[in-house]
């Protein structure tokens, strides 16, 4: 058992989990939008973003940035009319309890998303943190220690353990919350689900999703080279931090149009993002090289794809398929591999769609194309259509659910 995060009198007990545990589960309960919470995400973000180190980790840069008081204050601003009109019905909005939140070991940052929700929401919590750490979430936390100490109504109220693989641990400190906030994979959401709850306690799980590109071909090749170059930057953020490992990282591009003018596009679209990749001295290690080609070649093999272009570890690998279907969706390596698929139209595009996809990233699809098909996608088939630059920003609204109403209950008063 280790501690990361932890009220100061127990930082130095890591043996004492229960005790510091049963510590954070006690504390009252803060408001929606304390003033206390408010301010230490703002220190937080504030110490990001004013960090040289930090700037070696874009995600964490984003994630402040996202952060900014700017967006907090619209956040309250949205928070405080839904209270109005709820007071107005006699409802009021108020913290669930204590949230135990897992997180991921292969995107490890991302808990700070789903932790500062509910923070926001009034809620105490604790965090269990994967074992494989990266200097990336080593350096958050010394950030986070040091914010904790400078505001003790928060550290008394937040916990962050790090321990392997253990079912009795992670019962006790599920037998303690009022909401569990599973993130990982289909494997990692079932074995948890097999842990109880309290009966009154509410689930919120992230399991395995996947997520692509519509990219209209004729749009692609009437940009200027100025946007071509900015489309490029923007398509490196998407796809190519975390290796396509986060959920909403787009996998699969589905190039809209005749087959000619998407080689057209095809051929100006990735000489631009190989030049941002360079400029980013974007490389895989050898052993991710390894992987991504065994991963490429397994898809070959089996008659997912027909075609790989690009097998170098500074460049994106391409996958020409056909079509694009579960098997190919289970499969996919990831580490700058897309799957390539020409498909005429829109409609036809959004067709393919499956409940498994989560974010779809939009390259010269618009609203207005898109509001009247909506009613024809696949049950439970996608959750965000984001423009360029904004797949892996993170919203209250998420894979479908608001994650602050969730987070919060209502009590009604039906009394004069």
């Amino acid at each position: 058992m280790e501690y990361l995060l932890a009220p100061a009198s127990f930082a130095a007990k890591p043996d004492d989990w229960r005790a510091a545990a049963l510590h954070v589960a006690g504390q009252p309960l803060l408001s929606p939008f304390d003033p206390r919470a408010l301010a230490f995400i703002k220190d937080v973000s504030n110490a990001i973003l004013t960090s040289r180190e930090m700037r070696a980790y874009p995600e964490l840069m984003a994630m402040a940035h996202h952060l900014r008081p700017a967006v907090l204050a619209k956040m309250e601003t949205d928070y405080r009319e839904s209270e109005v009109l709820s007071h107005k019905r006699g409802a009021y909005i108020l913290p669930l309890g204590l949230a135990f939140h897992i997180a991921p070991s292969n995107v490890d940052s991302v808990f700070i998303y789903s932790w500062f929700l509910s923070m926001l929401a009034g809620n105490s919590n604790i965090i269990r943190l994967s074992r494989k750490r990266g200097g990336q979430l080593e350096a958050l936390c010394d950030i986070l220690r040091a914010a904790l100490a400078r505001h003790p109504a928060i550290a008394d109220r937040s916990l962050a353990l790090s321990y392997e693989p253990d079912d009795a641990i992670t019962a006790e400190l599920s037998g303690l919350c009022q909401a569990r906030i599973v993130w990982g994979g289909d494997a990692t959401v079932q074995a948890l689900r097999a842990i109880p709850l309290p009966a009154l306690a509410r689930e919120v799980a992230f399991p395995d999703r996947f997520s692509l590109a519509l990219i209209d071909a004729k749009a692609v090749t009437s940009m200027s080279a100025h946007d071509l170059t900015n489309l490029a930057q923007n398509f490196y953020i998407d796809a190519f931090w975390f290796d396509q490992r986060a959920c909403s990282s787009p996998r699969l591009l589905l190039w809209i149009g005749a087959p000619d003018a998407v080689r057209q596009a095809q051929s100006v679209f990735w000489p631009a993002v190989a030049t941002e990749l360079a400029r980013r001295g974007w490389s895989l290690s050898p052993a991710a090289m390894i992987e991504r080609m065994t991963g490429a070649q397994s898809l070959t093999a089996q008659g997912l794809v027909t075609r790989i272009n690009g097998q170098l570890a500074h460049e994106a690998c391409r996958l020409e398929a056909h079509q694009s279907g579960p098997e190919l969706r289970e499969r996919h390596p990831g580490l700058g591999t897309f799957v390539e698929q020409q498909v005429d139209t829109l409609e036809a595009a959004l067709g393919q769609l499956s409940a498994r996809d989560q974010t779809v990233l939009c390259i010269g699809v618009n609203t207005e194309a898109l509001r009247p098909l909506l009613s024809s996608l696949p049950a439970r088939a996608v959750d965000r259509f984001v423009a360029p630059g904004q797949a892996l920003v993170f919203e209250t609204i998420w894979d479908g659910m608001n994650l602050q109403e969730r987070l919060t209950r209502i009590v009604t008063i039906g009394i004069n």
